[in-house]
């Protein structure tokens, strides 16, 4: 085949994007060309040869096969021996150099750009104008030959190549002493170097800057450091003193037993010494000296509570299998249900003969059970319906987008952790696995909460997928497979069915009833009234004929209330609380800690997510909606600001708040306090509805804006934190990387206390803690705005 043919077929190749073939197709074409071919024909081969390159070489993580260049692999070790190889085959080709046509030279210097490799570009710039005749330049210079292709390649020497090698001086003085340019260009020229200059000495003066705020902020982190380690060696001591105490104690207290059952059997009066015993466990549990428990029973609930707090759940085979025991017998109701009434018609005789009331009892709980389980079959059903689509404007995706990639530290690692195997969802894949169009499903939901199916007909949002995936590729300098992979499954959260266990009737009575109990405390021990949409229909408000709006709404146009709170005025010189409560029974979950928010005396709001609590509540307001009835709220009582308190999924709504992480936990080898969460949390109905079709990561997730800017670039979705922020953390979080959120938090200014050998929430148990949170709380509320 001649060279035509040859560089016909490798352009095909190319628009094909087989650019393997073309490149082995370009270089036997170079090797077709004759003396007696087109002059044009030479160029386009060459500036082929060239694009191909430049396309193998710009984002590879590997260096391709030198054979693609028709190189010698020998020689060829590194880009910058790729570059310099490509540049002598090609003066090879041209000889003298001045026959070389201008554009080869600037496909050849753009291509060592590409690269970075600004030294063998400047050779190639510098070499071609060394060669150049003066009776080339003089008709460059009289207009007698075009300027163009000359200009160029001085543009791109003076304005790019020089300057990435901060080489000013020497752009200048090229441009100076150029007798071809003119002198508006040369004028142009040198503005375009002087820009650059600025804006390069600005970066160094900032990297200086930042570099100081670094080295502060390290100082500073060392001397925190330091006392904290002051701080937890005295607290060592004191729990050494303390534990001291406590053994000899201890030591009395079994001392005393000794003695006085000594005393007992000595006197021969064994039968009485028995009724004595239990007389005595009686008054102990009731009543001890001063109406405290006794000392002894004291020592026995203090050695208890000290082996509960060793760990709060233990991970051992006996817990886990305890915990899913306990979850199996709450499925295992309504099948028993069933059993017994099929029992019933058939038999006509009731399975349990006990006595008339507590079997009719039975016949009829057993009979509800079976109905509620029918209920939540067609609710479970009812709510795998996927929700309208509620995304981010194209502005909030692109900063979402940005900021997001500015976090992920390896790519490698970040990216398998949102796919599992279809064939065992325990297992994540390799990275090397997933393909490109998993990546575009997956980034279809998180961006744009669609299938992939919905974003590929919208033409706008289909290119703008397309960006995100080749731009991840270049910032992590990785190459997707073309394709899809079919055993991979991508978490999307708002796409996927709503997994849920069956609860019994009997546990939402329970809750509902417990509830109950606590609302009467909330009113009629801590004095506290509640407000919103559901408050004049619960039976305790209507006891109370006083309870009603104290203050007008802020306006009445802003449609209903969404949100129910309990509210407690106190010391307005102090700033109120908002407290709002996770995922679980609701508020009556934290009554110790809202018992010592009260002793504050503070103005106080309890916040209610009844969606979350187990109430069988299936309506949610959307993220506006909660936040302008927090804003009511707060002007409702007269209030401006507040100090707001949370706790696991009511960090969400305060995210919320502060706006002008954790989205799916894949469960690989369950411990005891995973499943805890998730018998016994996650996979109740109403629950797990609220985070598979109303929990939106993007309205949650909190990119906090550092208080020492690390690049140059803002988002609108990075949040500048309020001055008062104190984030706590449980080391052995089940739910959340804690370690991660320490980090992250640290980097950008903001305080966080790591909670050591704590689990998700168990804070509540311990005294301690609790205390340390209440001081940070008083603190805040006491300081003015």
């Amino acid at each position: 085949m001649n060279s035509q043919s040859l560089y016909d077929k490798a352009v095909r190749s190319y628009l094909l994007t087989k650019y393997t073939p073309a490149a082995n197709t370009c270089n036997k074409a170079i090797l077709a060309i004759k003396q007696d071919d087109d002059e044009a024909l030479k160029v386009n081969i060459w500036a082929l040869y060239l694009n191909i390159a430049s396309t193998l070489l710009v984002g590879a993580s590997t260096l391709p096969p030198a054979k693609l260049f028709g190189l010698d692999q020998t020689t060829v070790s590194s880009v910058q021996d790729v570059c310099r190889s490509i540049w002598i085959k090609l003066v090879q080709a041209y000889q003298p150099l001045e026959l070389m046509d201008h554009k080869l030279v600037s496909a050849c210097l753009v291509l060592d750009l590409k690269l970075n490799q600004f030294t063998e570009a400047r050779e190639v710039a510098e070499s071609w104008f060394a060669c150049l005749p003066d009776l080339v330049l003089d008709d460059i210079a009289n207009g007698r030959q075009s300027d163009e292709s000359y200009i160029e390649i001085v543009q791109l020497y003076t304005c790019r190549i020089l300057p990435a090698m901060n080489d000013f001086e020497s752009a200048i003085t090229f441009l100076e002493y150029n007798s071809v340019l003119t002198d508006s260009k040369k004028k142009l020229l040198k503005s375009v170097i002087q820009e650059q200059q600025d804006t390069i000495e600005k970066e160094l003066i900032q990297k200086k800057k930042l570099e100081e705020s670094v080295k502060l902020a390290a100082i500073a982190a060392a001397e925190a450091t330091a006392a904290a380690e002051e701080k937890l060696k005295q607290e060592e001591i004191a729990k050494k003193e303390a534990k001291g105490r406590q053994d000899e104690l201890d030591h009395h207290n079994v001392s005393l037993v000794k003695k006085w059952m000594a005393q007992v059997t000595a006197k021969s009066a064994a039968s009485y010494a028995t009724i004595l015993i239990i007389v005595f466990a009686l008054l102990a549990l009731l009543r001890g000296q001063r109406g405290r428990l006794s000392i002894a029973l004291q020592t026995l609930m203090a050695k208890l509570w000290q082996t509960i707090k060793m760990e709060m759940i233990p991970d051992t085979a006996f817990t886990r299998g305890a915990i899913y025991a306990s979850a199996v017998a709450q499925t295992a109701v309504a099948p028993f249900a069933f059993f017994y009434y099929v029992y019933f018609i058939a038999t006509e005789h009731k399975l349990f003969t006990t006595h008339p009331s507590i079997d009719t009892f039975i016949h009829y709980w057993l009979g509800c059970e079976l109905l509620f389980f029918i209920f939540f079959q067609i609710t479970r059903s009812r709510m795998q319906r996927i929700l309208p689509s509620v995304a981010p404007s194209a502005k909030e995706r692109s900063d979402l987008y940005s900021v997001c990639l500015a976090n992920i530290d390896q790519a490698e690692t970040w990216l398998p952790e949102w796919f599992m195997l279809s064939y065992d969802s325990t297992l994540h894949p390799k990275f090397e696995d997933i393909g490109r169009d998993n990546v575009a499903e997956w980034l279809s939901w998180a961006f744009f909460s669609l299938s992939l199916q919905d974003v590929l007909h919208d033409e706008a949002a289909t290119e703008e997928l397309n960006y995100m995936i080749d731009n991840f590729e270049q910032e992590f300098h990785v190459q997707f497979d073309i394709g899809y992979n079919e055993d991979l499954i991508a978490y999307r959260i708002n796409l996927d069915p709503v997994h849920a266990y069956h609860r019994p009737l009997v546990f939402y009575t329970i809750i509902q009833f417990l509830t109950t109990l606590f609302g009467f405390t909330l009113q009629f021990v801590w004095g506290m009234k509640k407000f919103g949409p559901e408050s004049r229909s619960n039976i305790w408000n209507l006891m109370d004929p006083q309870q009603s709006y104290e203050y007008p709404l802020k306006s009445e146009e802003e449609g209903p209330e969404r949100v129910s709170y309990w509210f407690r005025d106190g010391d307005r010189t102090k700033k109120p609380i908002v407290f709002i409560h996770g995922i679980g029974a609701g508020l009556m979950c934290y009554v110790t800690f809202i018992a010592k928010l009260m002793a504050i005396d503070a103005p106080i709001f309890c916040i209610e997510l009844p969606f979350v609590s187990m109430h069988c509540v299936e309506d949610v307001p959307t993220m506006q909606e909660t936040v302008r009835d927090l804003q009511n709220m707060l002007h409702r009582h007269q209030f401006e600001d507040a100090v707001f308190v949370s706790h696991s999924l009511g960090t969400a709504v305060t995210s919320w708040v502060v706006k002008p992480s954790l989205l799916y936990v894949a469960l690989q080898r369950c411990t005891a306090a995973q499943g805890l969460v998730k018998y016994f949390a996650s996979t109740e109905l109403y629950i797990s509805y609220y985070i598979s079709r109303h929990f939106h990561w993007y309205q949650t997730a909190l990119y906090v804006a550092p208080t020492v800017p690390h690049h140059n670039h803002s988002y609108t979705s990075s949040v500048k934190m309020p001055t008062n922020t104190k984030v706590f953390l449980s080391e052995k979080d089940n739910i959340v990387d804690s370690m991660r959120v320490d980090t992250y938090l640290n980097h950008h200014g903001i305080e966080s206390i790591v909670m050591k050998d704590l689990d998700h929430a168990s804070f509540l148990f311990y005294p301690s803690w609790q205390q340390e949170i209440l001081n940070t709380i008083h603190q805040y509320i006491n300081q003015k705005v």
